[in-house]
């Protein structure tokens, strides 16, 4: 059940970036055709497109921590016997947990507050929206991570060391 759970928000995450990605490459390219061929500026396109790429990029980093992409030293950790790259791994995973924990919770007991009251001059929205990519992605991470812990500890020694690699699906 937890499996096609997850195999189900991640799918539904890596098609939710592509969109975004594809939606922030459309306004770019209407803004330089505006731009450019009709000399007429909309105004809100340039908004458009940042609050796109923050979103498309805080929640890419989400999904390239599924994926086993975070960026590693496992070269150092090889050199350690299974036991103590096993408990490496995990302080590594725990470590990582605390500091989304940081990040999420002053994004949602700090930030947020104090970006509802603000508008976007051509949008015309809360501040709050681009904002909220902060403590999504990293409650996201949080899940990840908290996964990778879980297989951590399932996986024997006869099953191998899974290291980095991506969660199964």
């Amino acid at each position: 059940m937890l499996r096609k759970f997850a195999h189900s928000g991640n799918r539904l995450l890596y098609w939710f970036v592509v969109i975004q990605v594809g939606a922030l490459a459309l306004m770019v390219n209407l803004q330089v055709f505006n731009r450019y061929v009709l000399d007429y500026v909309l105004g809100w396109e340039e908004e458009v497109a940042r609050y796109l790429m923050i979103w498309s990029s805080f929640l890419a980093a989400a999904y390239a921590l599924w994926q086993g992409e975070q960026l590693g030293m496992e070269f150092v950790v090889k050199l350690f016997p299974e036991t103590v790259r096993r408990a490496i791994r995990i302080a590594n995973h725990v470590l990582c947990i605390a500091f989304l924990a940081v990040i999420a919770y002053q994004a949602l007991v700090w930030l947020m507050p104090q970006q509802l009251d603000q508008i976007s001059p051509s949008l015309g929205i809360t501040m709050a929206i681009p904002y909220a990519a902060i403590p999504v992605s990293a409650i996201m991470m949080i899940w990840v991570e908290i996964l990778f812990i879980w297989r951590e500890l399932r996986t024997t020694k006869a099953s191998g060391q899974p290291g980095h690699q991506p969660l199964p699906l």
